[in-house]
């Protein structure tokens, strides 16, 4: 399994692991090798589905930014999501799950669909 797992100092990083070896995080499988870094633009034109992080209202007053790195597969699906380290761990899951559910137009490169990596910025305010 190719998998992207990102360093302590925030960078991605591609390895190649056994199946089920990220215990406890979501697999990040990529079905083909051929991975683009894409712009955060470039993500947003190409969303036919988004969704907003679903917070409870129980959580209290909301003001921040959560940055996740997702991983896009070849048909647009996102395959993982990792938000900054440094995020609020809860408000980080939810935009976490939150990317999990867009959805994309598969990145043509010489008339052949790729998967793609980038960057969602999520703006919380509440």
């Amino acid at each position: 399994m190719v998998a992207i797992l990102r360093s302590l100092a925030g960078i991605l990083v591609l390895a190649l692991l056994p199946a089920g070896s990220l215990s406890g995080e979501q697999d990040c499988l990529l079905l083909n090798g051929n991975i683009r870094k894409v712009t955060e633009k470039s993500l947003r034109q190409r969303a036919v589905r988004t969704m907003s992080p679903s917070i409870p209202a129980g959580f209290g007053s909301i003001d921040g930014i959560i940055p996740v790195t997702v991983v896009v597969d070849s048909e647009g699906a996102v395959k993982c999501a990792h938000g900054d380290p440094n995020s609020h761990p809860v408000l980080k899951k939810y935009c976490e799950e939150a990317a999990l559910q867009w959805r994309f137009k598969p990145l043509l490169i010489s008339g052949k669909a790729v998967s793609t990596t980038g960057l969602i910025t999520f703006h919380l305010k509440r």
